[in-house]
Protein backbone atom coordinates (compact mmCIF):
# COMPACT_ATOMS: atom_id res chain seq x y z
CA UNK A 1 0.00 0.00 0.00
CA UNK A 2 1.29 3.45 -0.91
CA UNK A 3 1.34 6.13 1.76
CA UNK A 4 -1.04 9.00 1.25
CA UNK A 5 0.63 12.13 0.01
CA UNK A 6 -0.03 15.47 1.67
CA UNK A 7 -2.56 17.78 0.04
CA UNK A 8 -1.06 20.41 -2.28
CA UNK A 9 -1.91 23.32 -0.01
CA UNK A 10 0.20 21.92 2.85
CA UNK A 11 3.94 22.32 2.80
CA UNK A 12 6.11 19.56 4.21
CA UNK A 13 7.34 20.19 7.74
CA UNK A 14 10.68 21.93 8.08
CA UNK A 15 13.48 19.91 9.71
CA UNK A 16 13.14 22.02 12.88
CA UNK A 17 9.42 21.20 13.10
CA UNK A 18 10.15 17.53 12.58
CA UNK A 19 12.75 17.80 15.35
CA UNK A 20 10.20 18.81 17.94
CA UNK A 21 7.49 16.49 16.66
CA UNK A 22 9.69 13.45 16.19
CA UNK A 23 12.41 14.36 18.63
CA UNK A 24 15.09 14.27 15.91
CA UNK A 25 18.29 15.63 17.47
CA UNK A 26 20.17 15.83 14.15
CA UNK A 27 17.76 18.45 12.74
CA UNK A 28 18.08 20.56 15.88
CA UNK A 29 21.84 20.17 15.74
CA UNK A 30 21.84 21.50 12.17
CA UNK A 31 19.72 24.45 13.34
CA UNK A 32 22.18 25.21 16.15
CA UNK A 33 25.15 24.94 13.79
CA UNK A 34 23.42 27.22 11.29
CA UNK A 35 23.07 29.96 13.89
CA UNK A 36 26.73 29.84 14.73
CA UNK A 37 28.12 27.04 16.88
CA UNK A 38 30.67 24.32 16.16
CA UNK A 39 29.57 20.72 15.99
CA UNK A 40 31.14 19.92 19.37
CA UNK A 41 29.27 22.80 21.01
CA UNK A 42 26.07 22.03 19.12
CA UNK A 43 25.83 18.54 20.62
CA UNK A 44 25.95 19.97 24.14
CA UNK A 45 23.45 22.68 23.27
CA UNK A 46 21.00 20.19 21.70
CA UNK A 47 21.21 17.95 24.75
CA UNK A 48 20.63 20.90 27.10
CA UNK A 49 17.73 22.17 24.95
CA UNK A 50 15.92 18.82 25.06
CA UNK A 51 16.51 18.60 28.82
CA UNK A 52 15.00 22.05 29.34
CA UNK A 53 12.08 21.20 27.06
CA UNK A 54 11.34 18.09 29.11
CA UNK A 55 11.52 20.12 32.32
CA UNK A 56 9.18 22.75 30.85
CA UNK A 57 6.66 20.24 29.50
CA UNK A 58 5.25 20.01 33.01
CA UNK A 59 4.25 23.69 32.79
CA UNK A 60 0.85 24.31 31.19
CA UNK A 61 1.94 27.51 29.37
CA UNK A 62 4.04 25.73 26.72
CA UNK A 63 1.68 25.50 23.76
CA UNK A 64 4.17 24.77 20.97
CA UNK A 65 6.96 22.41 21.83
CA UNK A 66 8.71 23.13 18.55
CA UNK A 67 8.72 26.89 19.08
CA UNK A 68 9.82 26.52 22.66
CA UNK A 69 12.59 24.08 21.70
CA UNK A 70 13.93 26.47 19.04
CA UNK A 71 13.83 29.43 21.47
CA UNK A 72 15.67 27.37 24.08
CA UNK A 73 18.32 26.34 21.55
CA UNK A 74 18.74 29.92 20.28
CA UNK A 75 19.10 31.25 23.84
CA UNK A 76 21.65 28.56 24.69
CA UNK A 77 23.67 29.53 21.60
CA UNK A 78 23.60 33.18 22.70
CA UNK A 79 24.61 32.23 26.25
CA UNK A 80 27.49 30.10 24.95
CA UNK A 81 28.73 32.96 22.73
CA UNK A 82 28.51 35.35 25.69
CA UNK A 83 30.48 32.94 27.91
CA UNK A 84 33.11 32.43 25.21
CA UNK A 85 33.48 36.21 24.84
CA UNK A 86 33.89 36.63 28.61
CA UNK A 87 36.35 33.71 28.75
CA UNK A 88 38.37 35.26 25.91
CA UNK A 89 38.50 38.60 27.70
CA UNK A 90 39.49 36.85 30.94
CA UNK A 91 42.22 34.87 29.17
CA UNK A 92 43.65 38.02 27.59
CA UNK A 93 43.59 39.82 30.94
CA UNK A 94 45.38 36.91 32.62
CA UNK A 95 48.02 36.85 29.88
CA UNK A 96 48.65 40.58 30.28
CA UNK A 97 48.86 40.23 34.06
CA UNK A 98 51.22 37.26 33.75
CA UNK A 99 53.40 39.22 31.33
CA UNK A 100 53.57 42.11 33.79
CA UNK A 101 54.39 39.84 36.74
CA UNK A 102 56.86 37.66 34.86
CA UNK A 103 58.32 39.64 31.96
CA UNK A 104 60.23 37.70 29.33
CA UNK A 105 63.01 40.29 29.30
CA UNK A 106 65.00 41.10 32.41
CA UNK A 107 64.43 44.48 34.01
CA UNK A 108 67.03 47.26 34.11
CA UNK A 109 67.81 46.38 37.73
CA UNK A 110 68.49 42.77 36.74
CA UNK A 111 70.85 43.91 33.96
CA UNK A 112 72.76 46.12 36.41
CA UNK A 113 72.96 43.29 38.95
CA UNK A 114 74.34 40.86 36.36
CA UNK A 115 76.87 43.39 35.07
CA UNK A 116 78.08 44.13 38.60
CA UNK A 117 78.36 40.42 39.40
CA UNK A 118 80.33 39.83 36.20
CA UNK A 119 82.72 42.68 37.02
CA UNK A 120 83.20 41.28 40.53
CA UNK A 121 83.92 37.80 39.15
CA UNK A 122 86.39 39.17 36.59
CA UNK A 123 88.26 41.13 39.30
CA UNK A 124 88.34 38.09 41.58
CA UNK A 125 89.68 35.86 38.79
CA UNK A 126 92.44 38.38 37.93
CA UNK A 127 93.72 38.37 41.52
CA UNK A 128 94.10 34.56 41.54
CA UNK A 129 97.53 33.06 40.88
CA UNK A 130 97.85 32.08 37.20
CA UNK A 131 97.85 28.28 37.69
CA UNK A 132 94.88 28.35 40.12
CA UNK A 133 92.96 30.53 37.67
CA UNK A 134 93.70 28.12 34.80
CA UNK A 135 92.73 25.10 36.91
CA UNK A 136 89.43 26.75 37.87
CA UNK A 137 88.59 27.79 34.28
CA UNK A 138 89.46 24.38 32.82
CA UNK A 139 87.43 22.60 35.47
CA UNK A 140 84.33 24.86 35.47
CA UNK A 141 84.11 26.04 31.86
CA UNK A 142 85.75 23.21 29.93
CA UNK A 143 84.44 20.49 32.26
CA UNK A 144 87.80 18.73 32.41
CA UNK A 145 88.50 16.23 35.18
CA UNK A 146 91.31 16.69 37.69
CA UNK A 147 93.38 14.05 35.88
CA UNK A 148 92.93 15.77 32.49
CA UNK A 149 93.89 19.16 33.95
CA UNK A 150 96.95 17.65 35.63
CA UNK A 151 98.09 16.11 32.34
CA UNK A 152 97.49 19.35 30.44
CA UNK A 153 99.39 21.51 32.95
CA UNK A 154 102.09 18.94 33.75
CA UNK A 155 101.35 18.82 37.50
CA UNK A 156 100.05 16.20 39.89
CA UNK A 157 96.37 15.57 40.54
CA UNK A 158 96.93 16.61 44.16
CA UNK A 159 98.25 20.01 42.96
CA UNK A 160 95.15 20.45 40.80
CA UNK A 161 92.93 19.68 43.80
CA UNK A 162 94.78 22.21 45.98
CA UNK A 163 94.69 24.91 43.28
CA UNK A 164 90.97 24.33 42.73
CA UNK A 165 90.28 24.53 46.48
CA UNK A 166 92.33 27.74 46.67
CA UNK A 167 90.42 29.24 43.72
CA UNK A 168 87.02 28.33 45.16
CA UNK A 169 87.84 29.73 48.60
CA UNK A 170 89.23 32.93 47.06
CA UNK A 171 86.20 33.43 44.79
CA UNK A 172 83.84 32.79 47.69
CA UNK A 173 85.58 35.42 49.80
CA UNK A 174 85.73 37.98 46.97
CA UNK A 175 82.23 37.51 45.59
CA UNK A 176 80.37 37.21 48.85
CA UNK A 177 82.31 39.60 51.10
CA UNK A 178 79.90 41.66 53.16
CA UNK A 179 76.96 39.44 52.13
CA UNK A 180 77.12 37.25 55.26
CA UNK A 181 74.34 38.05 57.70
Amino acid sequence: MRPKSAPFDQTPAAPEERAAQGWDPSALKRFVRRIGRTSADSEDIVQEAYLRLLEASERPRVSSQLGYLLVIARNLVIDAARRKHVDTKRTIALQVLNQQLHPAEPSAEEFVFVEQALEKLTRALRILPTRARRVFLLHRFRALSHVEIAQRLGVTTRTVERDLALALAHLKDELFEGDAT
